[in-house]
């Protein structure tokens, strides 16, 4: 039984190392991607910042000489940008905002940028990149393989898309009332708190109020649309979800044993639950091999069994204690082996004595 015990062990044990190796792995695969994919987009910028710079030279200089870039393969595509300029770099794990404050639908103000001062509302949230996209700013052309519109009407090169804002360039704008005048104005929240925190088991995750610090004003979340269900044709019926087709019992179980060997695999290594037969078996086993032990003891020879008693008695007797004599000869025989005394000059206990 031990030992089908310490295989399920070990069995365990080389599953999670492979699951280990397996993650890691997988991680330093997604690492090495995203370093290879921020890599090619940085080298791309810095390529387009010198066409840029040379293109700007070559205006200056030749005037209404200078060439036409607007031409050829970038007929239809001068000016726009790849699909990867849309979102920033991923910002690592332990630096992320763990609580966000700006949600789906929120106004917010853009901080910088060329629609600096402008106002939209956030219609996605990039976690990964620290990054939100507003409706109708910061917009850019981008490229579309021809794959991609190989399927759609508008065969258009390009496309216009809202690129993604670091969630430090925007601020939250909600309406509150001056104290002063009783007039409700926008208002720019700089800083928000959370408060009130607690979790949601139904939605397995936390919920919190969002707050203006120092002031203690509660800044609604933004309200959501109802989802709309529709039925569809291939849909259960209630009444048929709700029919009770099984009344559970303790007299049987609640599916044939031949299914239950067949899901959890009954020749399995990783397998903890097993037969009655299949354990008093295993039992036998043990204690048939230990019965084998005991009577292996029992015809030992008589000087083993002696030698076994010796050491037992041995054990029990406390440890001697050196004399000072002994520990005297012990101290002249190591400063001899290394040079440091002559013969000559030890005078044992003796000798001084008699003098």
């Amino acid at each position: 039984m031990q030992k089908l015990l310490r295989r399920v062990h070990h069995a365990n044990r080389q599953a999670a190392r492979r699951g280990d190796a397996k993650a890691a792995k997988r991680e330093w695969m997604e690492k090495k991607a995203e370093q290879s994919q921020e890599s090619y987009k940085w080298k791309q910028i810095h390529q387009e910042r010198r066409d840029a710079r040379r293109a700007r030279r070559e205006d200056w200089e030749l005037g209404p000489l200078a060439p036409l870039r607007d031409v050829g393969a970038k007929k239809h595509t001068y000016g726009a940008v790849n699909n990867r300029r849309l979102r920033g770099s991923n910002v690592p794990v332990d630096k992320r905002t763990k609580y966000w404050n700006i949600a789906l639908g929120d106004r917010v103000v853009v901080l910088e940028g060329r629609d600096k001062g402008k106002i939209g509302l956030v219609k996605s949230k990039i976690k990964e990149t620290e990054e939100v996209t507003v409706g109708g700013l910061n917009l850019v052309d981008v490229e579309l393989p021809e794959y991609m519109r190989e399927h759609e009407l508008d065969k258009r090169p390009f496309r216009t898309a809202e690129a993604a804002i670091p969630l430090r360039s925007v601020r939250l704008v909600h309406p509150l009332i001056d104290e002063t005048t009783g007039v409700k104005k926008d208002v720019i929240i700089k800083e928000l708190a959370v408060a009130d925190m607690t979790f949601n088991p139904l939605l397995g995750k936390n919920e919190w109020e969002r707050v203006v610090p120092g002031l203690g004003i509660r800044i609604p979340w933004p309200e959501r649309a109802p989802r709309q269900e529709v039925d569809e044709p291939s849909d259960t019926l209630r009444i048929d979800v709700e029919r009770k087709t099984f009344v559970p019992t303790l007299l049987r179980p609640p599916m044939p044993p031949e299914v239950i060997d067949e899901l959890r695999n009954k020749y399995s290594k990783f397998r903890t639950r097993h037969d009655e037969e299949y354990l008093a078996k295993k039992r036998s086993e043990d204690e048939e091999m230990w019965n084998k032990k005991e009577m292996a003891k029992l015809m030992e020879p008589p000087v083993k069994t002696l030698n076994r008693q010796l050491r037992r008695e041995a054990k029990k007797e406390p440890k001697p204690k050196l004399s000072d004599k002994t520990l005297l000869r012990i101290g002249e025989t190591m400063a001899r082996s290394k040079g440091l005394i002559s013969e000559t000059a030890m005078v044992s206990p003796e000798t001084s004595t008699a003098s």
